[in-house]
């Protein structure tokens, strides 16, 4: 017997949307028993929930889960559970929303009703004007109820714009409007958020000198908020501006973003992932190495053996996004020597701790791509790391199972000591590394830096600049 369809979970102000979330069940079968929790095994329940992409509604997640009695013995009740997410714009999500919104209607429940409608807002067209302003002044009516100054604040500048495309001034009183109120009501993320925003709108203005030191605030409330990946992800659009203006993108000049992360525990440090944009084919007519990522090259994998003997070794499995799919890797590296010495354009380095990694696929997707030879040609490869004492990674030597060479050194750096001996930790220590691919003569500069530090986590942004040889 079903007793209810609906739960909703109140949590801690975690997120944009305050930690709210609503549930529905969906489906159920097998509950033949009678009480508020038929037990019997075999019972399962699906349960539906959304969650928001960003305080930008920029995405839409629309999760299942499933919830099955697996075994009964006595008092004790055998659970299993899975999540499936979803997300995108495919047209089952309107049936979906017009679902959830009529569930919010008939519970009376303004807040829900309000996020709904957000969603139908986000997932209308041009052709539908009439409808957008009518449910935009309809979540207005809803959040000024509820006392909701922040939301209310957004829904009223989003009726500016449906009559009247805001200057830049205009969409930075805007933002500054939203982080007030959100600073004044202690949420942080929301601050963050529309700091970071407002950085946005003055780089589209062109204005990059005042972009920047509002974006590294974002960056700085994003940490002190806990949210590691907005941190760092404030710190690559600081480094893209930086890097800009050295060099604008061009016909033959494309860049890439990027964050990686780094566990340091009892004074190890291992890697911890990380997340990188672009492919292998840029700038237009690059066919050499896909290395065009500082994460791709793998620099700290195996860095756990840097405080440990010579010799010792360790093994990582890796997940490596690609065109069809992802290859699975297993990289073994080895602690090769303490003494080692190596030159590059930021100078001599002795002393050197230097790190040997083998890798070889281990599967991944099976599936048919044109470039999927060449990719794996140089995913198999032996790898060399120096690490300097004090300075950080100086070299990465990749010898590609094609018979490549790819040499990556270190150009500059400016860092402060931190507690490592080999990687110095501090917030704001940045290196910055060239390499050339042999085959066609592109130059790829990337600009690492320490965006923050959560936890025991620490986080790097990255952006990388491809610029090809103009011959090609």
């Amino acid at each position: 017997m079903v007793r209810a369809r609906r739960w909703v979970r109140e949590g801690a102000a975690r997120g944009p949307d305050g930690g709210r979330r609503t549930l529905v069940l969906a489906d159920w079968a097998g509950t033949e028993s009678d009480g508020y929790f038929p037990a019997n095994p075999g019972a399962e329940w699906r349960y539906r929930w959304w969650r928001p992409g960003s305080d930008h509604r920029d995405g839409l997640s629309v999760y299942e889960d499933v919830v099955r009695v697996v075994a009964q013995a006595g008092s004790v009740v055998r659970l299993s559970s899975a999540t499936w997410v979803a997300k995108g714009a495919e047209e089952r999500f309107d049936a979906y929303i017009d679902d959830m919104l009529a569930c919010e209607r008939g519970c009376e429940d303004d807040a829900g009703v309000a996020m709904f409608l957000e969603c139908k807002i986000d997932r209308l067209g041009p052709a539908d004007a009439d409808t957008r302003l009518r449910l935009t002044r309809e979540v207005a009516g809803i959040y000024e109820h509820l006392g909701d100054e922040w939301r209310l604040i957004d829904a009223r500048w989003r009726l500016d714009e449906l009559d009247h495309e805001l200057s830049v001034e205009e969409q930075i009183r805007r933002e500054d409007e939203k982080a007030a109120c959100a600073g004044q009501s202690g949420n942080w993320h929301a601050e963050a958020g529309a700091t970071y925003m407002k950085g946005l709108v003055l780089r589209g203005g062109g204005r990059i000198s005042e972009a920047t030191p509002i974006v590294a605030k974002a960056g700085r409330l994003f940490a002190e908020g806990g949210d590691l990946n907005r941190a760092c992800g404030a710190v690559e659009q600081t480094l893209l501006y930086s890097m800009h203006e050295e060099a604008p993108p061009s016909d033959l000049r494309r860049y890439s973003l990027g964050q990686f992360w780094l566990r340091e525990s009892d004074g190890e440090l291992c890697s911890d992932g990380g997340i990188y944009s672009g492919d292998a084919g840029f700038p237009p007519g690059a066919v050499g190495t896909p290395l065009t990522c500082f994460v791709l090259h793998g620099v700290f994998a195996g860095a756990e053996l840097l405080t440990r003997d010579v010799g010792d070794t360790c093994t990582d499995t890796n997940n490596t996004g690609r065109p069809w799919g992802t290859d699975t890797t297993v990289a073994t590296s080895a602690l090769a020597g303490r003494a080692e010495a190596t030159e590059t354009p930021a100078g001599a380095f002795d002393d050197c701790a230097v790190i040997g990694t083998v890798s070889r696929l281990d599967g991944g997707n099976p599936a048919e791509h044109p470039d999927r030879e060449r990719i794996q040609g140089y995913t198999e490869h032996t790898k060399q790391v120096w690490f300097a004492p004090g300075v950080g990674a100086v070299r990465v030597r990749h010898e590609h199972g094609n018979g490549r060479v790819s040499d990556m050194v270190l150009v500059s750096h400016a860092v402060d000591a931190g507690s490592h001996p080999y990687v110095p930790l501090a917030v704001g220590n940045r290196w910055q590394y060239r390499a050339v691919d042999e085959a066609t003569g592109t130059v790829y500069d990337r600009a690492v830096q320490v965006a923050a530090k959560v936890g025991d986590r620490w986080g790097f942004g990255v952006v990388n600049r491809a610029t090809a040889n103009p011959k090609d």
